[in-house]
């Protein structure tokens, strides 16, 4: 199983995927980032949205 922080191109469309995922972006434009988290395992849940500065 994949950890909760993973790298996206390490996900495969053909699984195994793991229950729970936290992907990190970066707008290049504006260097605003942004923090996507996604339950695979029930299909729903999660959240998207911008990412709390350090």
């Amino acid at each position: 199983m994949f950890g909760a922080d993973e790298d996206i191109l390490a996900i495969v469309p053909e699984g195994p995927w793991p229950d729970y995922l936290k992907l990190h972006f970066v707008d290049t434009r504006t260097g605003m980032r942004f923090k996507l988290t996604v339950e695979t395992y029930h299909g729903s849940g999660g959240s998207w949205g911008p990412m709390e500065p350090e």
